[in-house]
């Protein structure tokens, strides 16, 4: 979320980010209380084009030394969903480091409302009566990396073979980030779609059910259910509550992937 707290024993307290989707984007941080280190406190500030996934972290500029913002003046997004992260890594004197959690570029959330956020997941992880869990894993589909060299028209950048399996037809390579643990509540059958698509005459199986919007769900992602194996695309997602423009419960409708998809070769090691 924009203004993320640390854990005890951490040195920050909290990070802010104004984001701008064509300015200048401030990310400013507080240190904790209970920080005794002295200075001089050498900060970095880092991007991640994907939340937070560790592979894909890169400096902002250079490091900037006894202050309490930095700055970021190059545009990450050119599409509609926002997945930009940002950490800030402070070095000591003694090349000891502490990174903060990350905070995305999302709405901006009062100390108020920040809290009241942090309240609606607690209560949705504690897993109140009538309320139904399934235990699985995320796969967020890779839009930034680059482009699969066994698939992808140098010419058009399209898609020539939608089961390559080297991108598992996503045009990027390896297809998806490493797979986390991802929860889904209230999973239910929502019917049958049939459709005509460019796989011919088509019968999904869609399934809805919730899950917590931090880091953020989008639509092609692919969550693997624990109990079978089972893989499905998200095939649209919508908030059902949030906190100054920060989802944090989204309503998801799954699509059945079919066995013999070159998804059911993801792995999963690791998670």
């Amino acid at each position: 979320m924009p203004r993320t707290r640390d854990e005890f024993g951490g040195a920050f307290d909290r990070v802010y980010v104004d984001y701008a989707l064509t300015g200048i984007t401030r990310v400013s941080w507080e240190l904790r209380w209970d920080f005794l280190k002295r200075p001089p406190f050498s900060f970095q500030l880092q991007v991640n084009r994907n939340w937070d996934e560790p592979n894909d972290w890169e400096d902002v500029g250079l490091p900037v030394t006894n202050t309490y913002y930095a700055l970021d003046d190059q545009q990450r997004e050119y599409g509609k969903g926002q997945r930009i992260g940002y950490r800030v890594k402070l070095t000591l004197d003694d090349a000891t480091e502490y990174i903060s959690p990350v905070a995305q570029a999302y709405g901006s959330l009062s100390k108020r409302e920040w809290l009241l956020a942090r309240a609606i997941i607690r209560r949705t992880l504690l897993t109140p009566r009538q309320r139904y869990e399934f235990g699985g894993w995320l796969l967020k589909r890779k839009i930034h990396d680059e482009f699969c060299t066994e698939c992808v028209d140098p010419i058009t950048d399209g898609i020539l073979n939608s089961d390559c399996e080297a991108c598992k037809g996503t045009g990027r390579i390896d297809g998806y980030w490493a797979a986390r643990e991802q929860v889904l509540y209230d999973m239910g059958p929502e019917g049958e779609d049939t459709k005509r698509s460019q796989r011919g005459t088509v019968n999904d199986q869609i399934t809805v059910g919730h899950m917590i919007g931090v880091p953020p769900i989008m639509r092609n992602d692919v969550w693997v259910e624990e109990q079978g194996d089972r893989r499905y695309v998200v095939n649209a997602v919508k908030a059902t509550a949030e906190m100054g423009r920060v989802p944090l419960i989204a309503r998801v409708e799954l699509r059945l992937v079919e066995y013999g998809d070159v998804l059911y070769d993801i792995s999963l090691e690791g998670t």
